[in-house]
């Protein structure tokens, strides 16, 4: 398989992937390709964080798909259903937590989960049920790709929604194939893969829901400015009004950030993009502690801990905590916070999270090592408060902690600004209004 970037496409060099495909190869064959050829590049370097469309793959679903529901006539709207459709969900990460906030789209909803590796557990399907409880959750039963795509088709058909819309994981060919050319009023895409080339990403057929103006800008180029619309961030996990985080005048500012391993680079060479290096930088600034939501493994912890105590840094000053139940609630336990958001990958609702607090923003305002779009450091430039100080060297982080520190309320204030006039419940409900007319 020889596969290149262009610009935001992951292209592959094979004549034989045209919309023909569709027509004389059976439906698994077809979605399995899908399937496969996203499974083996989501995640390589040259495409993670720079590329988001498949155009190939994509034009074939959609043929596939017209073949589906050839001959079948539309419905009109009135039926204030909307079938919210996804690979798999779960009570955790930011994911699951957009597609239960969709729901105020719509009086009706059904969840469907298209499970595409037949994987769940039933322990996981109650913890799916619980969580969008009161919605209902239809599990697709176990199959091959076009059955599943098949049994979807065949639920659209009977239920005739108003609405799809589609949260597939990148690989999942399953909600692309069978909503891209289904007969419904509304086929939404809801554009939460982020950083990574997913499916459906570069259909005109849908109507995508963006989380910027930036992925916006990129989304309209491929599907046309008419076709997509901006919905800003919303967490309806996060307590309102916005708070204030509790202060302790003259004391130290204490730095926070919240990421699983895989949101961070644990290099051992001094760098502004190393995680541990950056911690040890803070903390040797004046921060008097680092503290640490999410999940790291020993081998990152010990880490951590030795550069500090290399450093003459006492690694109790290090406060890993885990997974909390809520970050919004941790912080505000925490006095003189400061977050120093994920990198090099960010991680959008948390940062909804850390703004409700009140918390001031400490950004690595890194640029990628090569000259490839750097499309989560954008994504992530594009949710900062208005008021926020940055790094992009590891010597810039003692004045950028300073800075902070000598104008703090200025910070707090900008923060809170920033999730109440962009991430309410009153303005997600607004963005919602506007995507209903």
């Amino acid at each position: 398989m020889i596969i290149q970037r262009d610009a935001q496409d992951a292209l592959f060099h094979d004549a034989t992937l045209t919309p023909d495909l569709a027509d004389t190869l059976p439906a698994n064959d077809v979605l399995a390709l899908a399937f496969n050829h996203v499974r083996a590049t989501f995640m390589h370097e040259l495409f993670d964080s720079k590329a988001l469309y498949y155009p190939q793959l994509d034009t074939i679903l959609q043929r596939l798909s017209e073949r589906m529901y050839a001959g079948v006539q539309g419905w009109e709207a009135g039926s204030g259903l909307q079938l919210i459709v996804g690979s798999q969900f779960s009570g955790v990460g930011g994911h699951s937590r957009v597609a239960k906030n969709f729901a105020s789209l719509a009086p009706r909803n059904i969840v469907v989960v298209t499970d595409p590796f037949d994987e769940q557990t039933p322990q996981a399907r109650r913890e799916m049920l619980d969580f969008f409880a009161p919605l209902p959750v239809l599990f697709i039963p176990a199959g091959d790709l076009a059955f599943k795509a098949d049994y979807l088709r065949t639920l659209i058909l009977q239920l005739r929604p108003d609405y799809t819309s589609c949260f597939n994981h990148h690989v999942d060919p399953i909600p692309i194939a069978a909503t891209a050319a289904a007969p419904v009023p509304r086929r939404i895409f809801y554009h939460h893969c982020d950083y990574r080339p997913s499916l459906g990403a570069s259909m005109g057929a849908f109507e995508h829901v963006d989380l910027s103006g930036e992925t916006a800008r990129l989304c309209s180029g491929k599907c046309g400015a008419g076709q997509v619309h901006v919905l800003e961030l919303y967490d309806a996990q996060v307590a309102e009004p916005a708070r204030t985080p509790l202060l302790a005048p003259g004391a130290a500012l204490n730095s926070v950030s919240a990421g699983s391993a895989g949101k961070y680079l644990f290099e051992a060479a001094a760098s502004p993009l190393s995680y541990p290096h950056v911690v040890a930088t803070l903390l040797a600034a004046g921060a008097g502690e680092h503290h640490h939501f999410g999940t790291l493994g020993e081998e990152q912890l010990g880490f951590l801990r030795q550069l500090l105590a290399q450093g003459g840094i006492d690694p109790a000053r290090l406060v890993y905590h885990g997974n909390v139940p809520s970050v919004q609630r941790a912080l505000l336990e925490i006095p003189n916070p400061v977050y120093l958001p994920s990198f090099p990958v960010g991680g959008g609702l948390t940062l909804i999270e850390v703004m409700s607090a009140g918390v001031p923003v400490l950004l690595n305002a890194n640029a990628p090592a090569s000259d490839a779009y750097d499309f989560s450091g954008a994504a992530q430039r594009a949710l900062m408060p208005d008021l926020h100080a940055s790094f992009t060297a590891l010597d810039d982080i003692a004045p950028a902690l300073a800075a902070l520190g000598a104008d703090y309320h200025a910070f707090v204030g900008a923060s809170n600004a920033r999730f109440e006039q962009r991430h309410s419940r009153a303005s997600f409900l607004a963005g919602l209004a506007q995507l209903h007319a």
